[in-house]
């Protein structure tokens, strides 16, 4: 329609030229105004425009999400029927959305559906804004960049812990007297608050000193994740994604118990976290980004054994199987809840392969089959 007014115009030109009949003249201005107008409109569309984006919370990949956004208008001029697209990226993918009115210096609070598709920091590409004007003959995107990136989180699948011994958690919480007279280490010097009835006078009568025992808190039961990534896959494969996301789900399964853990990462170096000092935001964005992996040393599973030798429950998630899992199931034992081994395959079976200690598995379904 608009090129059929277009060549309307072009007539009203060429007659104008060759009759000089005002009418036409008149009829010609007209035209152009009207093609003219629109024309500066949607020339103008994205000046002076700012978004805002405002998470609810959160970000998973594999997961859609509702983004509320604040367009403001900063210039002085009106917007009308202005019409934001993205491409169809790779990493996510953004609904179309239409706003047709925005008033000079003013704001307007509309909602962007994402589609997340991977994890990692994401940084939103420029939108193409279009002013879908009648009568406008070509309507051409105009670059508008948002200016945001996101962490995106990995996949979080629900997790089922093995309930802990009653009397393990009694023992955990309970503070220990000691009364251990061979062990001077474990006294201190009698003090203000200090009970008499505590007192060591077998101590005294030698030494003429007065000391009592120290109550010594026993420490909480201590948890750690270890998440190996091997050389043969690499980062956006399906089982090291898979292995991520595992290690994910087991820490956000024990910071919802509020247990005491330690997050061990074994990729291009060996890097521990403990949850008594960062929060599981930082968990998560560090396993948002990691991107690397290597050969699996001694050396280097000596240093993630060592950050969870005091452990009372460990974990340990694998993309693949190698020697290196043996040596940790020698020297935890016991400690050992589970060894997770994440595959690709095609078909999945219905329920995780699971035999002593290790679990095989090829989707977070079944990592939510597993009692660990």
């Amino acid at each position: 329609m608009n090129y059929l007014l277009f060549l309307i115009w072009l007539f009203f030109l060429v007659s104008a030229f060759n009759s000089a009949n005002n009418l036409f003249y008149l009829v010609f201005s007209l035209f152009t105004a009207f093609f003219a107008a629109p024309a500066l409109i949607a020339r103008r569309a994205a000046s002076g425009l700012k978004i805002n984006f405002k998470p609810s919370g959160p970000i998973f990949s594999n997961s859609r999400l509702t983004m509320a956004a604040e367009i403001i208008n900063c210039s002085g001029s009106e917007k009308f029927m202005l019409d934001f697209q993205a491409a169809d990226y790779d990493s996510y993918g953004v609904e179309t959305l239409k706003i047709p009115y925005l008033e000079p210096e003013s704001s307007r609070t509309i909602r962007f559906g994402f589609n997340f598709k991977k994890r990692g920091a994401l940084i939103l590409k420029p939108f193409s804004i279009k002013a879908d004007i009648p009568l406008l003959i070509r309507r051409g995107g105009i670059a508008f960049d948002a200016g945001r990136h996101f962490i995106v989180f990995p996949e979080i699948a629900p997790v089922r812990l093995r309930q802990q011994q009653s009397a393990a958690r009694r023992s955990a919480r309970k503070p220990a007297f000691n009364s251990d007279y061979g062990e001077l280490s474990e006294f201190k010097d009698y003090g203000a608050g200090d009970s008499p009835a505590k007192i060591n006078w077998r101590h005294y009568s030698v030494t003429k000193t007065l000391i009592v025992p120290q109550n010594n808190e026993r420490p909480h039961s201590q948890y750690s994740i270890i998440l190996l990534l091997p050389q043969d896959h690499a980062a956006g494969s399906a089982p090291y994604e898979l292995a991520v996301s595992s290690a994910a789900s087991i820490a956000k399964a024990l910071y919802d118990r509020r247990a005491s853990f330690s997050l061990i990462t074994v990729s291009d170096k060996v890097k521990a976290l403990s949850s008594k000092s960062v929060t599981a935001e930082k968990m998560l964005s560090h396993l948002a980004l990691l991107e690397h992996s290597r050969i699996i040393s001694r050396a280097a599973l000596s240093r993630a054994v060592k950050s969870a030798h005091d452990s009372s429950g460990v974990f340990v998630v694998s993309s693949q199987n190698f020697e290196g899992l043996d040596y940790l199931n020698k020297f935890f034992k016991d400690r050992l809840r589970k060894t997770i081994i994440t595959s690709a395959a095609a078909d999945p079976p219905s329920a995780a392969a699971v035999s002593g200690r290790k679990a095989a598995i090829a989707s977070l379904k079944n990592l939510s089959e597993i009692t660990l």
